[in-house]
């Protein structure tokens, strides 16, 4: 089997997709939980690829979450997208929900999302995953922040095992540009400890506090 189908397709078993809360996907989070009450949207768009003796590209993602603090160290929320596989028509759906945690106030938090694919040809019972996330967030500025990441990524589809665990890890950057407004650039990677090959990804989105 092909590098890019093998990516594709595994990307595709343990949700590919949503945009905060993917295993191939950006992160778009940190470590700063919103305030109890406060809501965020952000919306993103992210590239991804595959490296294996040469580079391809994937495809795209575009979609957006949502949170709401819920507690003074608990976040909850969930995101929804749609990754488009490069020179095809073919598009995945995909959604998940979670809670973020704050574990060291403003530097350290866990978020704990499941995820699921959705659409014409897709099985969704087959399709969940579950991406314990470790987020942390250094600043390196008056308004700018470090927010580097490692997930899990474990599948929970019938026949799984440990072999098609991933990990993935990478760095955002959050640019406060208003109090309300923070940009988010990020890139990240995703491996299979197994097999070689990597695969990247790098994107932007935009978090808007409603309150």
């Amino acid at each position: 089997m092909s590098t890019r189908r093998s990516i594709l397709e595994r990307c595709t078993v343990i949700s590919a997709l949503t945009l905060s809360l993917s295993s191939c996907a950006p992160a778009m989070q940190d470590a700063r939980l919103l305030p109890l009450g406060a809501v965020a949207i952000t919306p993103a768009i992210s590239g991804s690829g595959v490296s294996d003796n040469g580079s391809e590209y994937l495809g795209q993602m575009f979609g957006a979450a949502v949170e709401v603090g819920v507690h003074e160290r608990v976040n909850v929320g969930g995101a929804i997208g749609r990754f488009d596989i490069s020179d095809t028509t073919v598009g995945i759906n995909g959604a998940a929900f979670g809670a973020r945690l704050g574990i060291v106030r403003d530097r350290v938090a866990v978020s704990l999302p499941l995820s699921f694919n959705f659409g014409e040809r897709i099985d969704t019972a087959d399709t969940w995953a579950f991406h314990p996330t470790a987020l942390f967030t250094v600043p390196a500025g008056q308004h700018v922040d470090l927010n580097p990441f490692f997930r899990v990524v474990i599948p929970m589809c019938p026949g799984c095992d440990a072999s098609d665990v991933l990990l993935g890890f990478g760095s955002g950057v959050g640019i406060a540009v208003h109090p309300k407004v923070t940009l988010r650039p990020e890139v990240g990677l995703l491996v299979n400890p197994g097999e070689s090959g990597v695969v990247w990804t790098f994107g932007a989105g935009v978090s808007l506090r409603a309150r």
